[in-house]
């Protein structure tokens, strides 16, 4: 098979203790080498030879027989296999690895060719054969097995990655990667009911309002929904009142920290307790100097609200 090959003893007892372990006949062991050179030439490492020889053992071809039937089902998956790898743009040959993969998708997964080679084309830029079978495994979980559906879930997918790079922008953060925070965050807001808009106000929102983690925001979703301001308008009224609260009551001689904790209170008594400015500018006169002056005066409306 290799008559150029000079073979050292820790090469052979390498291929020894192979077939030993893995318990592949002699005959069984010669074919995958046969093979391997098929593929490689005869410059072949003895590296590559023995993980071909695991690949087999672990898909049970362990005698001439199985590897040999093995082969012949590599063989008759090479035309498919090629389309696969051109449309993945890699100019190479298909190997053992890649008729596993390729059978793991058709006959596990139940994918037909020509959606194999539509998500290889149109949808991986980069991983190879390992990134289009992360790809597949993931269409395969979620059920999605026709072209169509396959394009719909990533250009919604795609505006989710955008959406969530436009939120982490405003919030001055940067992540890598960006599959977890969609999933523990921007879906979760998405099933509340907010828009994309509606997201986008509430990060510049959280920023002006020091709220900078992914975990603020997350607090001041929650409590907008609480509210029930669900649009981009209500936002900006929520943010607008308490910027007029807070410049009301500095006018009056009460500092404002305007953290969330605030803002929520001047909502309060706006709102839900329909407070005139006039009766908050009074309130203020009165809680001027004290120490914790804001909460006096939610204490002085609160008794007037009463």
């Amino acid at each position: 098979l290799l008559p150029d090959r000079n073979f050292l003893p820790n090469e052979y007892n390498e291929y020894y203790y192979l077939m030993d372990t893995l318990l592949i006949e002699v005959e069984a062991m010669l074919m995958i080498i046969g093979y391997c050179k098929q593929i490689k030439g005869d410059k072949i490492h003895t590296s590559y030879i023995l993980a071909v020889a695991r690949k087999f053992a672990e898909e049970g071809c362990l005698t001439y027989e199985s590897v040999s039937e093995k082969i012949n089902e590599y063989d008759f998956q090479y035309r498919d296999l090629t389309a696969v790898l051109k449309a993945l743009k890699l100019k190479r040959k298909s190997e053992p690895e890649d008729s596993r993969l390729y059978g793991k998708w058709t006959k596990t997964f139940g994918f037909k060719s020509e959606i194999i080679i539509h998500v290889a084309k149109n949808i991986i830029k980069r991983g190879g054969m390992e990134g289009l079978d992360r790809v597949l495994s993931k269409y395969y979980e979620l059920r999605l097995s026709d072209a169509d559906a396959i394009d719909e879930y990533e250009i919604k997918r795609k505006k989710q990655y955008e959406l969530m790079g436009e939120i982490l922008h405003r919030l001055g953060l940067n992540y890598d990667r960006l599959d977890s925070v969609i999933e523990n965050y921007l879906l979760k807001w998405q099933s509340l009911g907010f828009t994309d808009d509606t997201l986008v106000t509430i990060a510049t929102y959280c920023l002006t309002a020091n709220m900078r983690t992914l975990e603020s925001m997350n607090g001041a979703v929650t409590g907008f929904h609480r509210k029930g301001l669900l649009s981009a308008a209500d936002i900006d009224a929520f943010a607008t009142l308490g910027r007029d609260v807070g410049d009301l009551l500095t006018a009056h001689g009460v500092v404002c920290a305007m953290d969330v904790g605030e803002r929520n209170t001047f909502y309060k008594w706006k709102r839900q307790w329909n407070m005139s400015d006039e009766m908050i500018e009074l309130a203020a006169d009165k809680a001027a100097g004290k120490k914790y002056a804001v909460s006096y005066a939610d204490s002085i409306l609160a008794k007037w609200f009463d």
